[in-house]
């Protein structure tokens, strides 16, 4: 007999090494408080820890028998394996690579928390059997410990790294049995991805009737996968949707579609007036069920790195018709502008260059270009004053009623930030702009070919001062600049011209959302950023002021494209923390010129451990300008007005309330329009604990366009960790 504080660690390696000639190259450690060895037989005794075949096995006591390869341990059993699932049992008796044996009064925890309990089990060549089973998913799932469900069976089979497969199963929620099923499988929680049906998603409306959408999930690989989740209705039919993702080295495939011959209502009609489509009710036809022909969606996605710096890809995002997919409310939301491009890309530090195509489908009926090419250039380098920047860019232009063209822009600027004596910031910047355009088209309209050179200079000074008072400090930032250029007398189709002055743009040296925009003018800036702060540093009060005034001369474009509102505006910003949970924001834009209000936005967000709050009201309105709006009669003289004037005004209302650490119920009230309707509103509750989670939402949506109509529908989600059907 030996005793461990006489013995060091390593001989007790060594003779395991002897009795375990087999597996003498795994064994890594052998620990006890005693040990008796025989020819064929060793017994280790008290606190015995053995690591090997890369699993960690723990117990009172653990014998082996050289002639038989079998390990027998028993009292207080851990077994840990390779991938961290840990095991406790009251005896075991395997061949020592565990390809066979049994084990009495089963305790498992595997590596992602879920249990299992049972008190017979056996294994043969990797297949574990297991009775008087019970599983869950559920580590802790609440304070109280309990479990939110578990699986009961006789009888379970466990597959080597592939499925569960239960006899007699009974299902429990928080501990009441729900039901039973002669047979239940499902993929074994170290599974990465299996066959088998996800779970379902649930809708009732109105118009929908009773729509189910069953899930169900094929693993091809490692890196890719099918789903099939068609939408089964009682009303208007069944919709085929499907989903395929592959990832592979150096890139990715993801194609998301479907296809319907659903029912539709008789409900509308289309008209056309110029480059604008409206949906109009018909009269007497509202309501009548029609076969509405094949509809469907495909979005799809590709990516591929070439090698650092060269990567292509390609989206795919269309549509049958405008409404389809707000129709079922298993779809998500679409953007009201659907893009469809391929293109070529290389990065190569700050420089950059693209080659691509673009097709938009317009979901508003608004008409659009296809776009092909688009050639892009940019790089930047350093310069004697400052930094040099060149960016360049052809665009062409196809329009489906015999109307293109081509447009080369180039801008050269040089650029430059100083920081004088006393904390005064110059950002200086000097920027040529060359415009090349050229029209094709059929019937005359105000948009012609143009050649224009711009030149640019502008100054922006900034002088941040710090003061401090016994409670409070503050940060105070006047502002005054200066944009000097050649005023421009046209105005593309695809430059924003009536991006707003805002608190952020308004004391910039170019305003335009597009880098290669120029304002159109010389113009003058000047306000003020303050900051009020805590000694302890917390933010109280984020407020600017400014103004920017157009110093050019009002030509007759400005004043029929609508740039006459933007010749002097005012702007204020004000953010107020009123409490570290309670905020209140408001921003506005104001023209002098015409005495109103551009933009009104003001709301609240109030953030805390229990309650969330987002509360905003807004009111404003746009101008857009089609050039091709016109049109040539009466002596050649347009009568139709190419720009439209938009307003937009509404309230949202969004709050999440956290019952507990698991319950959060949801509220959102979605106002819209020039009569201030409801649009919809929404109310839910979400349930979400380590294990399970249901989402269930009542929503009222009254949209009225095309075939949709005012509709109140429930949604119900459940998903269960661990759980799917095979």
């Amino acid at each position: 007999m030996f005793k461990r504080p006489w013995i060091p660690k390593v001989i007790l390696i060594l003779l395991g090494a002897t009795i375990f000639p087999a597996c003498a190259d795994e064994i890594s450690l052998i620990n006890s408080d005693t040990i008796r060895h025989t020819k064929n037989n060793m017994l280790c005794s008290g606190n015995v820890l053995v690591i090997y075949y890369k699993r960690i096995v723990a117990a009172d006591n653990i014998s082996y028998d050289k002639k038989s390869e079998t390990i027998e341990a028993s009292g207080n059993v851990i077994i840990k394996d390779e991938k961290q699932n840990t095991y406790f049992l009251d005896k075991l008796l395997v061949r020592k690579d565990f390809s066979s044996g049994y084990a009495k009064n089963i305790k498992t925890i595997s590596n992602d928390k879920a249990r299992l309990a049972a008190s017979w089990a056996s294994i043969n060549d990797g297949t574990f059997e297991l009775y008087d089973v019970v599983y869950t998913p559920c580590y802790k799932c609440n304070d109280s410990g309990n479990v939110t469900w578990q699986i009961k069976s006789h009888h379970v089979k466990i597959h080597k790294e592939q499925n569960m497969e239960y006899e007699n199963v009974s299902f429990e929620v928080f501990g009441q049995p729900i039901f039973t099923l002669p047979f239940l499988s499902h993929p074994h929680p170290n599974v990465r991805s299996k066959n088998g049906f996800l779970a379902p998603r649930y809708s009732v409306s109105n118009k929908m009737g009773l729509g189910f959408m069953p899930i169900y999930l094929f693993s091809i690989s490692n890196s890719q996968e099918l789903l099939l989740k068609p939408i089964i209705t009682s009303k208007i039919g069944v919709v085929l949707w499907g989903y395929y993702g592959y990832r592979f080295k150096h890139g990715e495939l993801c194609v998301d579609a479907s296809i319907t011959n659903t029912d539709s209502l008789k409900n509308h009609d289309q008209k056309n007036l110029g480059t604008q489509t409206q949906y109009i009710d018909i009269p007497g036809e509202t309501g009548k069920i029609i076969k509405s022909g094949y509809r469907g969606h495909i979005f799809a996605k590709f990516r591929y790195e070439i090698d650092e710096m060269w990567r292509c890809g390609a989206d795919v995002n269309l549509v049958s018709d405008h409404f389809y997919l707000k129709r079922f409310p298993f779809f998500p939301e679409p953007e009201n502008l659907l893009e469809t491009n391929i293109k070529l890309e290389k990065f190569e530090g700050r420089n950059y260059f693209l080659l691509e195509a673009m097709f938009f489908q317009d979901l508003l009926g608004s008409v659009v270009p296809r776009i092909f090419p688009v050639i892009e250039k940019n790089f930047s380098v350093p310069f004697v004053f400052g930094t040099m920047d060149v960016d360049t860019i052809f665009v062409n232009f196809d329009f489906n009623d015999h109307r293109s063209l081509q447009k080369l822009i180039s801008n050269v600027s040089i650029s430059k930030n100083l920081l004088l004596s006393n904390g005064h910031i110059l950002d200086i910047k000097a920027l040529l702009s060359l415009h090349i355009l050229r029209v094709s088209e059929k019937e005359h309209s105000e948009y012609n070919s143009k050649f224009c050179i711009s030149p640019q200079l502008s100054c922006i000074w900034k002088w941040p001062l710090v003061l401090k008072g016994d409670q409070f400090s503050t940060i105070f930032t006047p502002i005054v600049g200066a944009i000097i250029s050649v005023n421009k007398k046209y105005f593309d189709i695809f430059e924003d011209q009536f991006c707003d002055i805002n608190d952020i743009n308004f004391a910039t040296n170019n305003r335009s959302v597009s880098q290669y925009g120029v304002d159109p003018g010389s113009r003058l800036c000047y306000g003020f950023k303050t900051s009020f702060y805590t000694n302890g540093g917390d933010n109280i009060c984020d407020f600017v002021l400014g103004r920017s005034v157009e110093l050019s001369a009002v030509s007759e474009k400005n004043e029929t494209t609508g740039m006459k509102y933007k010749h002097s505006n005012i702007i204020s910003s004000v953010n107020i923390h009123l409490s570290d949970a309670l905020t209140f924001v408001t921003n506005c834009s104001y023209a002098t010129k015409d005495h109103r209000f551009l933009r009104l936005e003001s709301g609240i967000k109030y953030i805390s451990d229990k309650i969330d709050i987002d509360a905003l009201v807004f009111n404003g309105q746009h101008s857009f300008y089609d050039p091709f709006g016109g049109s040539t009669n009466n002596g050649g003289q347009s009568n139709t007005v190419n720009r439209i004037d938009e307003t937009y005004r509404g309230a949202m209302l969004d709050m999440r309330w956290k019952t507990n650490t698991n319950t959060v119920l949801k509220a959102q009230i979605v106002f819209g329009g020039k009569q201030h309707k409801l649009i919809k509103y929404s109310t839910g509750i979400e349930y979400k604990n380590e294990c399970t989670s249901v989402d269930l939402v009542v929503e009222k949506r009254n949209y009225r366009c095309g075939d949709l109509r005012p509709e109140t529908a429930i949604k119900l989600s459940v998903n269960l960790k661990n759980l799917w059907f095979n």
